[in-house]
């Protein structure tokens, strides 16, 4: 009885939030590779370019145009040091990535998907272009999770990439599984350049008391899918990835621009007086057990 009434103690001592990631890129410099503060890579197929332009609709957005036939284009960055990626440590940690988007068209079947990665250390240093191929994507990198929306009705979808999947070819999301698939409204699709469809998308995972992950994805703040990751779940973060699908375009001079991109991880860790207690918690918990036996 002692020792629940003492573990009841423990679990009551109040912790703290520490925010060791906290980043939000509004591409104000209109430099998406500047690295300030983020680097922004792309990698796609030709038939699309990635700008910050500086007038117009999209001033100040980054930017993906077609600039003829459909292709699929990916849009990454690293939002910490590739020596220290951010870890869910502890039961209660967690991080979150948003971002603002708007898109000038769409079709059925195009879908928008952003994921949270670990690079394990192979990351990007240029754009690639004409291929969605890249030799810093392989098979024991870029392990993590993505939430993919549709434009229109369709069925909201969590996929992982981890070292159980296979991970075929050399793109972010190359031989990821499907986790999860919710079918509810999606995107509204848009209805020209001068009245997109706009909103906010964002993914959140965090590690739970017994080790498994939940993922939850948003859209304008309701949740569309959620999963607990119970197998051989990802905890180690560094990358952040966006799909823009190839559907999206088809014609010349569509885009899907993103804006407002925030990255904010944290970690939940006792305060130090509540340590000290704890410390204090379970000496006297030793001391009884001691007793007990005697």
């Amino acid at each position: 009885m002692a020792s629940k009434t003492l573990l009841l103690a423990a679990l009551a001592l109040p912790v703290a939030a520490h925010a060791q990631v906290n980043v939000v890129d509004n591409f104000s410099d209109h430099d998406r590779l500047d690295g300030s503060p983020l680097t922004w890579y792309s990698l796609n197929n030709a038939g699309t370019t990635t700008t910050v332009p500086n007038s117009g609709i999209n001033d100040g957005k980054l930017t993906v145009t077609s600039t003829g036939s459909s292709r699929t284009t990916y849009l990454a960055t690293y939002f910490t040091p590739s020596a220290t990626p951010f870890t869910l440590t502890n039961a209660g940690d967690y991080i979150v990535v948003s971002t603002d988007f708007a898109i000038s068209h769409g079709a059925s079947g195009g879908t928008l998907s952003i994921g949270l990665m670990n690079s394990g250390g192979s990351r990007l240093s240029a754009d690639v272009t004409n291929a969605i191929t890249s030799p810093a994507i392989t098979s024991t990198t870029y392990y993590g999770y993505r939430a993919t929306t549709p434009l229109g009705d369709g069925s909201h979808s969590i996929f992982e990439r981890s070292s159980t999947t296979t991970n075929t070819g050399n793109a972010f999301f190359a031989g990821n599984v499907e986790l999860s698939s919710s079918p509810t409204s999606g995107i509204p699709l848009g209805t020209g350049l001068n009245t997109p469809s706009v909103g906010n998308l964002s993914l959140r995972i965090e590690r739970l008391v017994d080790n498994s992950v939940s993922i939850t994805t948003f859209l304008n703040g309701t949740q569309l899918a959620q999963f607990t990751d119970t197998v051989n779940p990802s905890y180690t973060y560094d990358t952040f990835v966006i799909l823009v699908g190839n559907a999206m375009f088809g014609q010349t001079d569509r885009y899907v621009s993103f804006d407002n991109v925030t990255i904010t991880g944290v970690s939940v860790i006792p305060e130090p007086s509540s340590a000290a207690a704890l410390v204090g918690v379970f000496a006297l918990g030793a001391v009884a057990l001691r007793r007990r036996r005697k």
